[in-house]
């Protein structure tokens, strides 16, 4: 297997609660620490910018999906190993979904939850098997989590999306959890 891409969504914003940067910083560090490569969201702001450093810092590639409009404005990562451009959102989650193995989830705002629905959606119709990690540091996913419980349970959503995607702790245990995932996809890969 290549190199692992880790798609990773979190905040853009700055004025966030400073375990938040620790957060992003902890899980840059892990992901670089492994040598995979980061694709993120393209913004050196926020928590956003605090993760592409961290996995920079740990010498790993960093690439980033930054919107036109935003280049257009100076307000991208340019350090980034490459950069994506998309002109529409749409099309940035595009990109990430096809070049992605795994996805974390950091807490984040609506941009964040936009994805990562997208990616429980896509993995509820089988257009990808990728594993989606929610890290729910101190409870921040619990609502949405029981949200999606809600959802089952009023047969509004199918029984498949339990497996779509992971809630954890820990961003230790979002790594472990990917290792693992990334070692039995290698296995099955070898030839019998």
């Amino acid at each position: 297997m290549s190199v692992p891409t880790i798609g990773v969504f979190c905040s853009s914003a700055d004025d966030v609660d400073p375990t938040y940067h620790d957060l992003a910083r902890e899980t840059g560090a892990a992901i670089g620490a492994r040598g995979w490569t980061l694709l993120y969201g393209g913004t050196p702001t926020g928590t956003m910018g605090t993760l592409a450093e961290a996995v920079r810092d740990a010498g790993a590639a960093v690439v980033g999906v930054p919107l036109a409009s935003f280049v257009d404005l100076g307000i991208h990562d340019t350090q980034a190993d490459e950069l994506v451009v998309a002109d529409t959102l749409g099309q940035r989650k595009d990109i990430m979904l096809e070049r992605c193995d795994a996805f974390i989830a950091l807490p984040g705002g609506f941009g964040t939850l936009d994805e990562l629905v997208e990616v429980i959606s896509q993995r509820q119709l089988r257009m990808h098997a990728n594993p989606l990690m929610l890290v729910d540091h101190r409870g921040f996913y619990a609502p949405l989590l029981a949200f999606f419980e809600l959802l089952r349970a009023e047969r509004l959503a199918y029984g498949n999306t339990l497996g779509a995607y992971e809630a954890v702790e820990t961003v230790d245990t979002a790594i472990t959890t990917l290792v693992h995932h990334f070692a039995e996809r290698e296995v099955d890969a070898q030839p019998s």
